[in-house]
């Protein structure tokens, strides 16, 4: 069974784990003013969003046609996520993803803080960062974006369009300094 933690801040620390039938295939939406939130497990979901004002977001172990991570402080960590579409929106805290499949698009903004990608794909990626650095190793997409205003942008990139025998990739990168 999947389940959903919440952790929430205060002087005393405290938890709640709400567990979700397998059967299940609705969607689940958290949203936390203070404190982290955490997903885990779900399969065939409809959708899963999570988000907290001020608190970390982790989804880990999560099929759904739609997953939305968002938090104005704190860091996003996606792990071991499949979707037809992933969205990361952060204010200020590091986005990290890690073995994370989008079928249509996967979008990961920051305003400010840094995001690290390993083995993501997406036929649509666009990563994009005001203020921090963006590491991508081994992303592979058809149309690529990696875009900071202030930070370097260094990428590994598998090209899945070259792979299944068709001519293009678009890939763009914008940053201050690019390795």
């Amino acid at each position: 069974d999947g389940f959903v933690r919440f952790e929430f801040m205060s002087s005393q620390r405290a938890m709640t784990v709400v567990r979700v039938p397998r059967s299940f295939t609705g969607s689940i939406l958290v949203e936390t003013g203070v404190g982290d939130v955490e997903a885990a497990g779900f399969a065939g979901l409809s959708s899963v969003s999570l988000a907290s004002s001020s608190g970390g977001v982790h989804a880990t172990r999560n099929d759904a046609q739609d997953v939305s991570l968002s938090s104005s402080v704190g860091n996003i960590h996606a792990a071991d996520v499949q979707a037809a579409r992933v969205s990361a929106t952060l204010e200020s805290g590091s986005i990290t993803m890690a073995d994370v499949t989008a079928t249509e698009t996967l979008t990961s903004r920051t305003s400010i803080g840094d995001q690290d990608l390993r083995q993501v794909s997406a036929p649509i990626l666009d990563v994009r960062t005001s203020s921090g650095a963006v590491h991508a190793a081994d992303v592979a997409g058809d149309d690529l974006v990696f875009e900071t205003s202030v930070g370097d942008i260094e990428a590994t990139v598998v090209a899945q369009a070259l792979e299944q025998g068709f001519a293009g990739i678009h890939a763009v990168f914008k940053a201050s300094r690019a390795v």
